[in-house]
Parts: structure tokens; sequence; C-alpha cells
């Protein structure tokens, strides 16, 4: 079930809207990163899980790992940084996680760092909360994605909404899914963005 929620669900993970991107840096080397970045976030925004016992390769992504990359150093070196700044670093280096290219005790230092710093802000909790679904903690990831919920006291981004879902039916819960997607029934299934994960939530639930 996971390997279908993760090949089928294209819009899933959309933690770039958590990002104020008016308050990142305005010059083109900067901007020609992020855009290379852009073009690269839907190929590695998921982790891919090799198997061995089927003979499973992880796909080519070595240019957009390589845009990544280059846009995690480019902010790793800025001596003067803003949150937004911060969260983008946060998502580059989840993306990078899952290939291996970096390891989940680092990715958790950042975020504590960044919770520090930023403590009463919220989008990093969507983004940490993300990568932690995607890594197999869906419980820990729901944790993370509530502190955002309440923190912004309902004023969420809509996007936040099929994540949310998402987590919770990776959480083998379903129903709570159902009703987070429908906003508790009140939105009608024909006006929901997220068909292919609707379907997939109506199919557990059953």
């Amino acid at each position: 079930v996971i390997t279908l929620l993760i090949g089928s669900l294209a819009k899933i993970v959309a933690s770039p809207a958590a990002i104020n991107f008016d308050n990142l840096p305005k010059n083109d080397k900067f901007e020609s990163l992020l855009l290379d970045f852009g073009n690269a976030y839907e190929a590695i925004k998921f982790p891919y899980v090799q198997s061995k016992e089927f003979n499973v390769e992880p796909p080519s992504v070595a240019t957009e790992l390589d845009a990544a990359k280059k846009l995690y150093e480019f902010l790793g070196k800025q001596k003067k940084s803003n949150y937004d700044m911060e969260v983008l670093k946060l998502l580059t280096m989840r993306c990078l996680y899952n290939f291996n290219e970096v390891n989940s005790s680092k990715m958790e230092k950042e975020f504590s760092r960044i919770d520090k710093k930023f403590s009463k802000n919220a989008e990093h909790h969507w983004v940490y909360g993300n990568f932690l679904v995607t890594a197999g903690k869906a419980v820990e990831g729901i944790k993370e994605l509530e502190k955002y919920l309440d923190m912004k006291n309902g004023m969420i981004n809509s996007f936040f909404i099929y994540d949310y879902a998402y987590a919770q039916l990776l959480a083998n819960m379903p129903l709570n899914a159902y009703y987070t997607i429908t906003n508790g029934g009140n939105i009608p299934e024909e006006e929901i963005d997220g068909v292919q994960l609707l379907k997939l939530i109506k199919e557990l639930v059953k």
C-alpha cells in the first residue's frame, strides 16, 4: 500500500508551499539555483525504497540531486539568513535524505536548530513532519504536522490538508484521513482536488 501511495500521489508532499518565496534572495545566482531545484523536486521528493529481494534499483536522478546539493550548499554559505531561507534549506535536506545524501540525525539537528531560533514560527514543523512521514515515521510526523496546525490557528495553507490526510493514511487512520480531506464531510467529494488520494482513502475505509 505504501509503495502504491508513494508512486501515485504526485501532488502530495507539497511542503514547498510552506515557504514564502517573497522573502527569498533576489539575485540571478540564487534564482537560477531555485529554478533548477524546483524543476527537480518532483523526482526527489519521495524516498526511493530499494529492494534487493526484487532486484529493484533506484532511478537515475543525478541531475536532480545535484540541483538540490547546489542549493543546499548555497544556503549554507550565506552569512545572513531569514526564516524562509532556513525552511528551504530544510526542504533541500529532506530531498537529499531520500537518496542517502543526508542522514536522519543531521535532519533532526537542523530542525532542532531552526525550532530553537524561530520558536514562534510554524512552517518548519510542516516540512519536518513531511520528512518523518515519508521516512516511515508517520505517527511522529503527524505530531509535527499537528503542531503546525495548532500554531496557525486554522489559518492553514490548502496544500497542508492533503499532506495531513496522507500522513493519517500512512498511520493506518483512513477514516481520520477521510474526515480531514472532506473537512468533516462538509466538502463534497466532487469538489476535492486530491482525487487519487481520496480514492485510496475510500478504498481503505471500506
